[in-house]
């Protein structure tokens, strides 16, 4: 029997409370605790800015003073409030996801899925995407954990559905607020601008290579304008410190403990060098070309280009985590109908390739920080395969992609505007 999308989200909400209330006893009784470490952190600068003062008090933490204003009632009300607020924002992403999938189908039976759509009905196949993300135990896990990715994920596909319903004030908002939040979808801009040259090619014939038109104009202003009205009142508040923490911070970031990143051993063994800051910023390289030439190539399917960009510049990263794989976790069901990939035998070693990757380097992981083994070189062999897989399977999506022009949802809207 097909699943309705209530039962759907009932299953996920079920889920994600099972996890909530598993998490306060094991952190209550387990040495290991479930609640991640970085929710302490918000939790401690929540408390700070509560006082008067700054949340950059509490070391360690290297995120917009919002996140600790909206974790104040961790403070005030329980101190489970902000896995609520993250939870919350894990649903919505589905929520959005069934959203996009709902309007942007397959091209067999399209005119059918269509009008489903237009009805206002959801398509199995949206629902089934959708599936992948409520009832996926790793994304369930991450937020119920408390960490503030999933708001990330909300942002991010908020900017990307509005833009693509021709709302590109409303996606300008978004994208603002989402660069403050955490300056990674800043590799968003160059093809969201390229993207946003596809509304004239809606009403006129398109236009060449250097035209700007009014809604890039109108878009950049007001991203731009949010960015730097929310940066403002920070610095305001809390001074230089502000901008070094949350944002200057990662680009000399240098993070010797072990992670999945290809640099990782690299940076431990340098990591006193004078010449380390440097190599720290020169580790931006080929994250930047990469991101920059895929956003460039794929701008005219943008759910894509996100993805493919997201997915690479995690894979590139200096720091690697797992919390970082949600980044384009949020973005996969959305572009896994329009790819020719057969679960039978490739789609499933790419998933085997990257789980397997990962369970080699956490086996390594494991031994060197509780067994005490000395297995740095170990890590970054295993690290050096997982980056080596996420280029395959970058290259696979790349090369069975079907370009989708998510475009025309905005046709009826722009053609009155």
């Amino acid at each position: 029997m097909a699943l309705s999308l209530c039962q759907v989200f009932a299953v996920a909400v079920v889920i994600r409370l099972v996890l909530l209330v598993y998490g306060l006893w094991q952190d209550e009784h387990f040495v290991v605790k479930y609640t991640d470490v970085d929710y302490k952190v918000f939790t401690d600068a929540a408390q700070y800015v509560w006082q008067g003062q700054s949340p950059y008090l509490r070391s360690t933490y290297r995120y917009t003073p919002l996140l600790a204003w909206l974790m104040v009632p961790n403070v005030l009300v329980h101190p489970a409030f902000g896995k609520l607020v993250f939870v919350a924002a894990d649903l919505a992403v589905g929520y959005v996801m069934v959203r996009v999938t709902q309007q942007t189908q397959p091209c067999p039976g399209e005119s059918r899925q269509r009008a489903t759509a237009q009805a206002g009905l959801f398509p199995p196949y949206a629902i089934a995407a959708t599936l992948l993300w409520l009832w996926n135990p790793f994304v369930a896990n991450i937020s119920t954990r408390g960490n503030a990715e999933s708001l990330m994920g909300l942002l991010v596909l908020a900017t990307l559905y509005t833009l693509c319903l021709g709302w590109h004030r409303t996606a300008a908002v978004c994208y603002g607020l989402a660069v403050h939040f955490k300056i990674y979808p800043i590799i968003y801009a160059l093809p969201l601008m390229l993207a946003l040259r596809r509304y004239d090619s809606v009403q006129t014939a398109p236009m060449s290579w250097w035209h700007v038109n009014r809604y890039q104009v109108e878009f950049a202003l007001i991203s731009a304008g949010v960015f730097v009205a929310l940066n403002a009142v920070m610095y305001q508040l809390y001074g230089f410190e502000f901008l070094y923490e949350t944002y200057l911070y990662h680009l000399t970031r240098k993070d010797h403990r072990h992670n999945f990143s290809l640099w990782c051993y690299p940076i431990y063994l340098t990591y006193s060098a004078p010449t380390s800051t440097v190599s720290a910023l020169a580790a931006f390289l080929p994250q930047l070309g990469t991101t920059v030439a895929l956003g460039a190539l794929y701008a005219s399917d943008i759910f894509f280009s996100a993805f493919i960009q997201t997915f690479a510049f995690v894979t590139y990263n200096k720091v690697v985590t797992s919390q970082y794989f949600m980044w384009y976790l949020s973005l996969l069901p959305i572009v896994l109908p329009f790819t020719s990939l057969k679960m039978r035998w490739r789609g499933l070693a790419m998933l085997g390739a990257w789980a397997g990757a990962q369970a080699l380097w956490l086996r390594y992981a494991y031994l060197l920080e509780f067994e005490g083994q000395n297995t740095f070189v170990m890590l970054w062999v295993a690290g050096a395969l997982f980056f080596l897989a996420n280029n395959w399977i970058l290259l696979e999506f790349i090369r069975h992609h079907t370009p989708v022009a998510t475009f025309a949802l905005a046709r009826p809207r722009l053609k009155q505007a």
